[in-house]
């Protein structure tokens, strides 16, 4: 393990060094499980299955059906009174977390996507940490990598790695926090929970806000839930994403607790990110999906050196570079991301 950590329970914490709220008489913790769903009639009843089996049982679970057309509602409400099924019209995933939110009482909240699953210790092991530090206004866990029914890693082994130094500066410059969390409620409900007109990100920002209000972060360092990864436009997800960090990070930097240090990081990060996020934009459209020409030219105006002049070059002749890619699954935006200014 690559960090200290305490005892909590059944499983070691890995947290920041507590703060002076560790010392209150701490409160017993109770968890309202937010499940937003939106088209997973055929997953929802395993994940709810899972949530409804937990060893320590949740204080409510409550479901945001999205304006679903496949009865993904319907199979929540087959649940009986365990789950408390609300149904909103399609208004994006952000949308339905906050109607969960604004329908939770127990005093930490556990956000659960609908077609992913939790091991039965989860809340108990929340249970535990929170115990240990209830300063902590945020406790994640480690997940198991599931695609096609095949386990084959771990969320803080290859995909992230999760900090306890510095906090701030790193929530500005990628998602640590793992987004089966347990929250303490009112700090959701101040930061005024999760921004609805984000379609991608809505995790990233909802943390990031969280930790520049405040809040310190914990790990249970164990994996206690399975993160069912589905298949898809890689190209088109990355670009979606690289795009709405740049979005998160533009609007963090107006945030008025920043010091000087976290603002320069963070801005000159962001130009990082915006340079990443045009040649994302350019892979995609390489592979079909919009002006090659354009995001070409985006590119070169991130970019100084070797990098700029490939993509002008790109620019020039984008008939070539689109067929170069289809030929091989890669083409300039390849080489532009690995040449160095």
């Amino acid at each position: 393990m690559p960090f200290d950590a305490v005892p909590a329970g059944a499983y070691p914490l890995v947290a920041p060094p507590a703060g002076a709220a560790a010392a209150a008489p701490p409160v017993e913790p109770t968890f309202s499980v937010l499940v937003p769903a939106y088209q997973c009639a055929g997953l929802i009843g395993s994940t709810l299955e899972s949530i409804l089996a937990q060893t320590l049982p949740a204080h409510e679970v409550i479901v945001c059906d999205d304006g679903s057309t496949d009865g993904t509602a319907d199979v929540a409400e087959s649940f009986g009174a365990a789950v408390t099924v609300l149904r909103n019209e399609h208004a994006g995933s952000g949308a339905a977390r906050n109607a969960c939110l604004s329908r939770a009482t127990g005093t930490h909240i556990v956000g659960i996507d609908a077609d992913d699953l939790v091991l039965p210790g989860l809340l108990a092991a929340y249970a535990d940490a929170l115990r240990v530090r209830p300063d902590l206004q945020i406790v994640t866990c480690d997940a198991y990598l599931e695609t096609n029914g095949v386990i084959f890693d771990r969320y803080y082994r290859r995909t992230a790695r999760f900090h306890v130094a510095d906090q701030r500066l790193e929530a500005l410059h990628q998602h640590f926090i793992f987004s089966f969390a347990a929250v303490l409620r009112t700090a959701a409900v101040e930061i005024g929970g999760w921004d609805r007109q984000l379609r991608s990100g809505m995790d990233t920002d909802f943390f990031l806000r969280l930790i520049l209000a405040g809040a310190a972060a914990g790990l249970v360092w164990e994996p206690l839930a399975v993160y069912r990864m589905r298949s898809g436009s890689l190209s088109s997800d990355r670009a979606r994403s690289m795009r709405a960090m740049v979005r998160i990070v533009e609007r963090a930097l107006e945030h008025e607790s920043l010091s000087a240090d976290e603002r320069a990081a963070a801005a000159a990060d962001l130009e990082i990110k915006r340079r990443l996020t045009a040649i994302a934009e350019l892979d995609r459209a390489l592979a079909g999906n919009g002006d090659v020409r354009q995001r070409s030219l985006a590119v070169a105006r991130a970019s100084s050196g070797r990098r700029k002049a490939l993509a002008y070059a790109t620019a020039a002749f984008p008939r070539t570079a689109r067929l170069a890619h289809r030929a091989t699954g890669r083409g300039s935006s390849s080489l532009i991301s690995r040449t160095r200014s």
